[in-house]
């Protein structure tokens, strides 16, 4: 083969040799591993060629499979160019997403030209099938794979990584349907691609920033996508004329507004205009917020770069509710119908009239009925989804129009949990973003200006006239400032004067304040800069991770503390000194951490990852009573499904906040969250001494109880029984293998664990004191938890003064009878099978353990069914009546409580609390925006 060209033939790719014989084990075994490196590819054809490398299809003849493989092109093979072809294979390699295509293999031809294997993606590109088109219909179902790869390039962004190459040739659609983002060769870090420089990449898809040489950001990226969703959309080119004349008016940003189709959607527009903007601000931050929107608009859900005029949100909303408010609107018309001819024959024919007037009013309620149900349905599916704010709200709705089981079981379920004691929402009239500073000021950081307001009341303390991305209040001292590129501006916070200025960082990718807001941090992935409160001026504390990246940073009192690149954590100490503290696993066996914070005192640390995984360490060890048994090490891995943006170390909890829009708060040793509260952009929110305070289009304060109780215990799966102490401070779960599991129910941690039988716990019970519990055969003092070689007899169930019994008549019904002769109650359980039941201390509750995992709640007086409680995800063995409280366990290793008390509740009360709680409305939640 001749070695300066690259034309396929029969030689291998990797050795450029013919492909030999596997070669033989010393024992004589033939094996098909046993291929030697330079024997293992073999080159089919070239699929694909440019000026830096060509790609080849291959053989991979180790594993039996046809592969993609790219080596640098002829001439290239020294300096410079190896060094960005090894640059693009490693940080593809990276980049472990199902968008990217993965690096397999790399290595050297033994003629010394470098070459990495990946997977082949056996498809078309974007550009071939929207030139194949033929209408708006047929491009426009092709935006799913706009959004697949905004999917895939902001979880790059999220690595610290920016495409700077995105165009239709480089996103690849397989035969499944799958779609891929190739081509990274001229992808780089955040920090370097912010530095200004010549332009690379693709005069059409180039944003204005990097044709003038400003140096791209994630943002810019956003502005390629943008342009490629609307060259899918309208079939033509965003840029016609010369390359000289296209990059002249991105220069000058004498840019054409978009002339999009009449036809084509208004929101996906509005979409495609705010990923155009000139300027970067005013796009969204990252592919993965334009991905967001673009799955909205998908999805039927409010657009955020979209205003809605009142016809529009009409619209939305018979979307959204299309089934219920089918009927919904069918027995309005209906309705109106009826009463218009009410109308008409009240002249001529009053007893018809009265007679229509009492359709009217069925068909009214009829519809009512019908609202009612479309909001209970979804209420349970925001349960599902762990929102527990939106399913409230919506449960306490569909409870105004009808009385209905599954929206009496939400409110059982979360008003069982923990709420905010109230909240607080402020609007800053003429403010774009809002930044939370503290609990009595907001910054509003516009494209042109910096404000300063104080919210007690409303007042607005200076302005500037700055170009800034981001800012944070110092103690009320100063304001830190910041551009993406790496400026940092430091300002009084009294009058807004300019204090300081920084220069040295090449970008911010993070920005941190200690508990105390008294430091700010902020780092480039490499550098770590520090304001004190003291000096207001930034100071360079150095290389904290030495020559690897800074994944996550956090500021104490004096030290700095730092997730290497790999996982390690770093503690730096004022003198300067960086020291290894320990390895954390991220990076490594769990995907990179993205956020990390210490308590106050600083004697805990919180590291949060991009896979949603949360960290604990007490840094005092465990070797004092303060630890309370705990190991120092705590993982809890997928609190959330998202990456972490913000934590919070408070002591033995933690708050964690997602780029879901999602605060979740967790404690140590206990496997389920205590409280979800719904932040909708977590890059604006700021910790407050455990509170926490959102920006964004408005400022807003969440205010938390000191205690939160759990409302969910976790262990092994295949419970059986439970029992629950007197004073409700003890529960206690037995499983299959006869293990039984004690919790606390005030700070929800394992108390005991307590040796198994050898066969399933069928016997379960605490002492009417609560001073020992009885397991199976044997007996243990609460105190201490030893068993007791004496097993007194489980106490024998007293004559409820109710004078009510349960009998089951059969596997789906259940008889309530009185005592005393006064009747009897029926209930049946239609669709599953009864395991347990139990009737409440004062006779008025009946539950019911179910195969399905729902808990019904019956009336025990009138047989009505009052709620239905969905949580367990399998089979529910046990239930257990205490006051107000019910509690459950079920064969996926969940014991639920459950607060009864909302079975009661009328519904406007029930409306009014929650909204004031939450700070949310209906409209809110269904996204319905009112015009001014």
């Amino acid at each position: 083969m001749n070695r300066d060209d690259d034309a396929a033939g029969p030689a291998s790719l990797a050795g450029l040799s013919e492909l030999g014989e596997p070669r033989v084990p010393d024992n004589g075994a033939r094996h098909p591993f046993a291929v030697a490196d330079e024997q293992r590819y073999r080159e089919l054809r070239v699929v694909g060629a440019g000026g830096r490398g060509t790609v080849l299809l291959a053989h991979d003849a180790r594993l039996g499979r046809d592969v993609a493989l790219k080596r640098i092109g002829p001439g290239l093979d020294e300096g410079d160019a190896t060094e960005r072809f090894a640059h693009e294979a490693r940080i593809t390699a990276g980049l472990d997403h199902p968008g990217i295509v993965p690096i397999h293999d790399a290595g050297m031809t033994d003629d010394g030209r470098p070459y990495y294997t990946m997977r082949l993606i056996r498809g078309r590109s974007l550009a071939e099938l929207a030139a194949e088109a033929p209408s708006l219909a047929a491009r426009l179902a092709l935006t799913t794979s706009v959004t697949a790869a905004a999917h895939a390039v902001g979880h790059a962004h999220r690595a610290g990584v920016v495409h700077r190459d995105l165009k239709p040739a480089n996103i690849m659609v397989g035969e499944l349907g799958e779609t891929q983002v190739v081509d990274w060769g001229l992808a780089e870090t955040t920090a370097v691609a912010a530095a200004a420089a010549p332009y690379v990449g693709t005069p059409a898809y180039l944003s204005p920033e990097a044709a003038h040489g400003d140096g791209v950001t994630p943002a810019s990226d956003v502005w390629a996508l943008g342009v490629v969703l609307f060259e899918l959309v309208t079939g033509e080119r965003r840029w016609t004329g010369t390359k000289d004349a296209i990059l002249s008016a991105l220069r000058t940003r004498s840019l054409p507004a978009a002339q999009w189709p009449d036809t084509c959607p208004s929101e996906l527009r509005a979409i495609g205009d705010k990923a155009m903007a000139p300027d970067p601000a005013s796009r969204y931050a990252d592919a993965q917020a334009l991905a967001a929107d673009l799955e909205a608009f998908r999805d039927g859900r409010r657009v955020g770069a979209h205003q809605y005029s009142t016809l529009e949100l009409a619209r939305r909303l018979v979307s959204a509710w299309r089934w219920p408010l089918a009927v919904t609107g069918a027995l309005v018309i209906a309705t109106i119908a009826s009463l218009a001819l009410t109308a008409y024959r009240t002249e001529h024919q009053r007893e018809r009239a009265v007679a229509a007037e009492a359709r009217a009013t069925s068909a009214r309620s009829r519809a009512e009925a019908a609202l009612g149900w479309a909001l209970a349905a979804s209420s349970v599916a925001a349960l599902e989804a762990r929102h527990d704010a939106r399913a409230e709200v919506l449960a306490a709705h569909a409870l105004v129009h009808d009385e209905l089981p599954d929206a009496r079981g939400v409110l059982a379920a979360t008003r069982a949990g923990a709420h905010p004691d109230r909240s607080t929402r402020i609007v800053i009239p003429g403010c774009e973003w809002v930044v939370a500073a503290s609990y009595d000021i907001a910054l509003c950081v516009a494209p042109t200006h910096v404000e300063l307001w104080e919210l007690e009341p409303l007042r607005r303390r200076w302005r500037r006239d700055l170009t800034l991305d981001g800012a944070i209040d110092l103690d009320e001292k100063w304001v830190i400032g910041w551009r993406t590129t790496g400026e940092l501006q430091v300002l009084d916070a009294t009058t807004g004067a300019e204090h300081a200025r920084h220069h040295e960082l090449t970008g911010v990718a993070q920005m941190v304040r200690n508990w105390e807001r008294t430091r700010v941090g902020l780092h480039d992935r490499k550098t770590l800069v520090v304001v004190d409160v003291a000096t207001g001026t930034p100071q360079v504390i150095g290389r904290i991770c030495g020559e690897r990246t800074i994944d996550a940073v956090a500021v104490g009192a004096r030290d700095a503390w730092a997730v290497c690149s790999g996982g390690e954590l770093v503690r730096m100490s004022a003198a300067g000194v960086a020291q290894p503290y320990r390895e954390t696993g991220f990076g490594t066996v769990r995907r990179p951490a993205s956020a990390l914070a210490l308590s106050e005192p600083e004697t805990d640390l919180v590291i949060g990852g991009v896979g949603g995984d949360v960290m604990m360490i007490d840094l005092r060890g465990c070797f004092s009573e303060q630890c309370a048994g705990l190991d120092p090490v705590t993982l809890m891995p997928g609190v959330t499904t998202h990456a972490i943006q913000h934590v919070a170390c408070l002591g033995n909890e933690a708050m964690v906040i997602a780029d879901s829009g999602d605060a979740v708060q967790v404690r140590r040793g206990v496997g389920a969250e205590l409280m979800r509260v719904p932040v909708h952009d977590g890059r604006a929110a700021t910790f407050l001494e455990g509170d926490i305070a959102v920006g964004g289009a408005q400022w807003r304060l969440w205010r938390f109880p000191l205690q939160l109780v759990p409302r969910q215990f976790s262990t092994r799966p295949g419970l059986t029984i439970g029992a629950v102490a007197a004073d409700g401070q003890l529960v206690a779960a037995g499983n299959e293998d006869g293990a039984t599991v004690v919790w606390s129910t005030v700070h929800g941690g394992v108390v005991a664990t307590l040796r198994a039988e050898g066969g399933p716990v069928t016997t379960l019970a605490f002492s009417a004191n609560g001073t020992q519990l009885t397991a199976g055969t044997r007996v243990y003092e609460t105190t201490s938890w030893t068993e007791q070689t004496s097993a007194p007899a489980l106490p024998l169930p007293a004559t409820p003064a109710h004078g009510k019994t349960i009998v089951t008549a059969g596997p789906h019904r259940a008889v309530v009878r009185d005592a005393r002769g006064a009747g009897e109650v029926t209930i049946e359980v239609r669709d599953a099978e009864i395991l347990d039941l139990a009737l409440g201390e004062d006779g008025r509750w009946l539950a019911v353990a179910t195969t399905s995992g729902v808990i019904e709640v019956w009336a025990a007086t009138t047989g009505k069914l009052a709620a239905r409680l969905r949580g367990h995800r399998q089979r529910a063995t046990w239930v257990e009546l205490r006051g107000d409280v019910l509690w459950s366990a079920g064969w996926d290793g969940q014991v639920l409580r459950w607060d009864l008390r909302a079975l009661d509740t009328p519904a406007v009360d029930l409306v009014r609390a929650i909204e004031a709680q939450w700070g949310l409305t209906l409209d809110d939640v269904l996204g319905i925006r009112k015009e001014s």
